[in-house]
């Protein structure tokens, strides 16, 4: 994937939280689904413009048609700290 990392997002809206407002994970540990909480900071969101993508997994999943289509939505972020708590048995 190559993007052009554009401006700021200064107010992130309902979709950029939708997209990057991740407050646990889930996983399996030892044969069971566990959830993971973390806590962070908003992300510093950039608006950005795809450039290239190379994607086959829409097509294996049996959307090929969606592969072809520009996205929604690009964002960029350099990151943001975040602190993971004790896993949580499901």
């Amino acid at each position: 994937m190559v993007v052009d990392v554009g401006a700021p997002v200064t107010e992130p809206g309902p979709l950029e939280h939708f997209l990057t407002a991740r407050y646990g994970l889930h996983t399996r540990m030892a044969g069971r689904t566990r959830w993971v909480p973390n806590r962070h900071e908003p992300w510093p969101l950039r608006r950005a413009t795809l450039l290239e993508l190379d994607d086959e997994l829409l097509a294996a999943a049996g959307f090929p048609e969606l592969a072809g289509t520009p996205p929604d939505s690009v964002l960029h972020s350099r990151g943001t700290a975040t602190e993971f708590g004790m896993p949580r048995a499901l």
